[in-house]
């Protein structure tokens, strides 16, 4: 009988405003996920390319017809999930995640999602540095 190894959804992830775990019980589940996924692959009980595993979750998430479909960009690199673009809602960041976790072969997801008017979470503490040294070279 064949076991079902798909444990994404039993691993807490952080709250919809923060998509950057910053919770150490996060960083743990995560780890702990990698580590499952991991050990599968060498086990050789599955092996997924990363076009593959892209076209998985796009076919996870897009099944939701809830979900805006073409504002956000999808890829795998390693296994790892990128998700960019800019959504409404922070339920809408937080469906396509939760989405993407779910799709075996996936061992952690980058949820670079953000809101209309803010900056995506990779590129927030560039424009901050950049705003503190806009302050300090006028003297304030």
């Amino acid at each position: 009988m064949a076991e079902n190894h798909t444990h994404h959804g039993e691993y807490p992830v952080e709250s919809p405003g923060n998509h950057q775990a910053t919770d150490p019980s996060v960083a743990a589940s995560r780890e702990a996920h990698a580590a499952y996924v991991d050990r599968l692959q060498e086990e050789g009980r599955f092996s997924v390319d990363d076009d593959t595993l892209t076209q998985r979750v796009e076919s996870e998430i897009y099944r939701d017809p809830a979900l805006p479909k073409g504002p956000v960009t999808i890829h795998a690199r390693d296994g790892v999930i990128v998700l960019r673009g800019t959504l409404e809602r922070h339920e809408q960041m937080r469906a396509f995640e939760d989405a993407a976790r779910k799709v075996p072969g996936v061992r952690d997801v980058e949820n670079l999602l953000h809101l209309p008017e803010t900056a995506a979470p990779n590129k927030r503490s560039a424009l901050d540095a950049s705003e503190k040294g806009e302050k300090s070279m006028q003297g304030g």
